[in-house]
């Protein structure tokens, strides 16, 4: 076993030496022998013949010492080879037995047989695993691994139990399932995956979808094929109900959880886990997006609050509402690093030149779109472009109506926050701190979604 084969026979030889203890113990109850003086020689020796055949009956194997570690290291791989090959044991071995009439088909195989069946012109073949009801009765994942593994690798000569008499062709025999199948039949032993919890049923009312991953391979191929009889065998997954159950149960554990299915909840750890890849955890991002949802709520007040662009007839048409708002804190706040503004086109590290009088970066403050697309005066509607570029802008995009429309369609539906323009032959690139365009998408949004003429005042 582990750590030179990971076979799993500790836990099965462990129940073996444990029921052959409580054998011993029956045997010395049924006999009457009491460890006091006067015992009679004879009951001694029947108990001694009785211990005997419980030994040979289930033999017991102690499992290869942990100090050959030790010894060979990183050769454990060929001391397990050579333990094999020596006679050491690496699997539960299938018995061939008679049938006996325990056997829950003993009166079709035996007694409804035509005449003569008497046992002396018989040929009866059953199979068994020495002391496995014991190993079946307390189940836990090693055991059912252990049985798994074993089922895997036995010929399906195994899965049938037959009895004939020589005046019959053995073709002719009743076709019955061997003691190993029924045992397994019966026995809850398969185990099954609720969350973090593992149950165990019987194979009829099993669910492939919910084996556990490791050590409970699913035999290839088709049903006819070898490696996957012993599971018809066994009725695996045969009661159409025990699926739909499992399904039932896991979204009610869902629902618990507060989502609609575990489709959903799977959904949700995947989710999870890709957060954690990148490094970032599941309260970290739902306080972000609570946090940007709170932002967005304000802004949408603000907008409700802020007043409409008004202009009076004059001998030329001047914005007199120009003057409530002062975009240019709110870009020197998220544009200004030590001081110094960076430009949201060529993305300078610093201005061409400072203001006068001053020490601060000049840089000018450029409104995106006109009136057309945005009606009403707000901070988040500006750029920091520095001289050359702001020039550049206003040629190439607030000139132009059609580059003035796709901008607006590109802060519509971008989810980068660095959008890309071409007009007459230039490309224009805009990049946005993470705030500005969030404020800047959901002042878009406003006007898309809520925002109407009417609500204006002249």
């Amino acid at each position: 076993d582990s750590p030179w084969l990971d076979t799993d026979l500790s836990v099965y030889h462990e129940e073996a030496k444990i029921n052959r203890e409580k054998l011993t113990r029956n045997a010395i109850d049924a006999f009457g022998i009491e460890t006091r003086s006067g015992t009679s020689q004879n009951a001694i020796a029947a108990l001694q013949a009785k211990v005997e055949e419980i030994s040979s009956n289930y033999p017991f194997r102690k499992p290869l010492s942990p100090k050959y570690e030790a010894f060979f290291g990183s050769e454990l791989e060929k001391l397990a080879r050579f333990a094999e090959a020596v006679g050491a044991q690496t699997k539960l071995e299938v018995c061939q037995t008679r049938i006996s009439c325990e056997h829950p088909e003993y009166q079709n195989l035996v007694e409804n047989m035509p005449p003569p069946h008497h046992l002396a012109y018989s040929r009866n073949k059953d199979y068994i695993i020495p002391e496995f009801k014991t190993l079946l009765e307390g189940p836990s994942i090693d055991k059912s691994r252990l049985i798994w593994r074993t089922m895997c690798v036995q010929p399906d000569s195994c899965l049938r139990a037959h009895y004939w008499t020589r005046k019959h062709y053995e073709g002719q025999s009743y076709p019955a399932k061997s003691t190993l199948v029924h045992d397994l039949r019966s026995a809850e032993w398969v185990p099954q995956k609720d969350g973090d919890a593992i149950s165990f049923v019987q194979p009829c009312d099993a669910s492939r979808a919910l084996l556990p991953e490791e050590g409970f391979s699913w035999p290839k191929g088709h049903p006819e094929d070898a490696g996957e009889m012993w599971l018809q065998a066994i009725q695996f997954g045969e009661n159409p109900e025990a699926p739909r159950r499992d399904e039932e149960n896991l979204d009610q554990r869902a629902q618990e959880w507060g989502f609609k299915s575990d489709d959903e909840a799977a959904t949700a750890a995947e989710l999870v886990q890709l957060l954690r890849d990148q490094g970032t955890t599941p309260e970290e991002e739902l306080e972000r997006r609570k946090s940007r949802k709170r932002r967005a709520e304000r802004l949408i007040i603000e907008l409700d609050d802020a007043p409409e662009r008004e202009y009076a007839p004059r001998l030329r048409s001047v914005r007199i509402t120009r003057g409530r708002i002062e975009p240019r804190p709110y870009l020197r706040g998220h544009y200004s690093q030590d001081d110094t503004m960076e430009c949201q086109m060529c993305r300078r590290l610093e201005m061409p030149f400072k203001k006068r009088n001053s020490d601060d970066d000049y840089f000018l403050a450029v409104e995106a779109l006109q009136k057309e697309h945005f009606p009403k005066e707000h901070e988040a509607q500006y750029l920091a472009l520095c001289p050359e570029c702001a020039e550049m802008y206003k040629e190439f995009v607030k000139r132009s109506a059609s580059a003035r429309e796709t901008l607006y369609n590109l802060l519509k539906t971008s989810e980068d926050s660095e959008v890309r323009l071409k007009s007459h032959g230039h490309v224009i690139r805009l990049w946005f701190e993470d705030k500005h365009w969030l404020d800047l998408t959901t002042v878009v949004t406003y006007y898309e979604d809520e925002y109407t003429p009417e609500d204006s005042t002249d």
